[in-house]
């Protein structure tokens, strides 16, 4: 008989809350068991915590002091929460002998990326990242189609898409918008937080090898801030592979229409189009649909992930998005802010900012603007 392996949570409420719901039901074999969750704010999760002790779950107002009580006992700790707790938390649960799995991005900085990998590495666990449209089986059929050479060779990669974020979304916790909190790197952005699954996806199916994602050699291109924040909420960057493929990327929290985020694969003999939450599509030369894949959407991509890390528990395999290849995103993101001023939007878009009425507005056709902008365009050239 297998032993039951031992699972912990940080958190249960936002992101968390839905990670939970998924845990609950990936853990129907009745091999794992929910021994141990922090819950920092009882009061309002009172109800939570009835039915977490009902089911023989352990319940602690600090991550530490779990840890420390179960040292040496936990199989996997998982932990959705904010960046600048990624490293320390990770840490943390590395050290008291448990594998990890840690929210997107792997951690604030490559720095503390590189700490992660080291410390997992000594302890001889897995730190596996949420990144959570990897663990699904289409992006990995998907990534196997692109290698194998079916309509040739990746020329470019552009990823689009806008997600409108406002007051509230800046000023739901201490630390949306910002470079750091409490002196730990944040650098939360569209593509490092919000966006940073698809820039990560696009990374991977680029890659020259089946689990790796691509190394990013240069980036080009503007950020840009509408609102009234540190760091930047729209960008239009170029990233340039080890191998040359020129990654392009558009993205705003600013525009006022909802478009959902796409990875458009150009190919020698066509191009695939990967469309969040709906499916991802093959078009030969001539426009026809040759071949489709079908993505996971809402919830079931959580619960996949959760399922494809428990087993990893079980077999011993690594997980389908370790913090090796979560780097890769880290890097870029690192790059980004070295290499790129942050701008301000109004005074690059004189005529789009004339059409809002106040600093949190959202900006009216901002994110067309981007895909034709020429800054960029001219930034890009310089690289060729």
């Amino acid at each position: 008989m297998s032993q039951m392996k031992t699972i912990a949570l940080i958190g249960v409420s936002s992101y968390a809350r839905m990670i939970l719901r998924c845990l609950r039901r990936a853990l129907d074999t009745g091999d794992f068991k929910l021994a141990a969750v922090v819950v920092i704010n009882p009061v309002e999760e009172a109800e939570t915590c009835r039915e977490l002790e009902a089911m023989g779950c352990r319940i602690y107002g600090d991550y530490r002091t779990m840890l420390r009580e179960w040292s040496g006992r936990l199989d996997l700790c998982i932990a959705p929460t904010s960046i600048h707790w990624h490293k320390p938390m990770t840490l943390d649960a590395l050290a008291a002998g448990a594998n990890v799995l840690v929210e997107k991005p792997l951690a604030g900085s490559v720095a503390e990326g590189r700490a992660i990998l080291e410390a997992a590495r000594m302890a001889g666990k897995f730190v596996a990242v949420g990144f959570q449209d990897m663990y699904g089986p289409a992006i990995w059929e998907l990534k196997d189609w692109l290698l194998a050479g079916h309509a040739g060779p990746i020329e470019s990669v552009q990823v689009t898409g806008s997600w409108p974020r406002h007051h509230d979304y800046y000023t739901r916790n201490d630390w949306a918008g910002r470079l750091l909190c409490g002196g730990r790197p944040v650098y939360d952005s569209p593509l490092n937080n919000a966006f940073a699954h698809f820039v990560n996806l696009a990374l991977f199916l680029s890659g020259s090898e089946r689990h790796e994602a691509a190394e990013i050699q240069s980036v080009s291109g503007n950020l840009w801030r509408f609102y009234p924040i540190e760091t930047f909420d729209t960008a239009r960057v170029c990233c340039r592979s080890r191998e040359g493929i020129p990654i392009h990327i558009a993205l705003t929290h600013a525009e006022i229409e909802s478009v959902a985020p796409r990875i458009v694969i150009r190919l020698r003999d066509g191009e695939v189009i990967w469309t969040h939450d709906q499916d991802a599509v093959f078009r030969g030369a001539d426009g026809q649909v040759r071949h489709r894949w079908l993505i996971p959407t809402g919830e079931a991509k959580q619960e996949t992930m959760l399922r494809e890390v428990l087993s990893s528990l079980v077999t011993g395999l690594p997980p389908r998005c370790p913090a090796a290849l979560a780097m890769r995103h880290l890097e870029v993101i690192a790059q980004l802010h070295a290499g790129l001023p942050i701008r301000e939007g109004a005074e690059s878009f004189p005529e789009l900012e004339a059409l809002r009425s106040g600093p949190w507005e959202s900006v009216p056709g901002l994110l067309s603007r981007l895909e034709e902008s020429p800054a960029l365009a001219a930034a890009e050239i310089s690289h060729k």
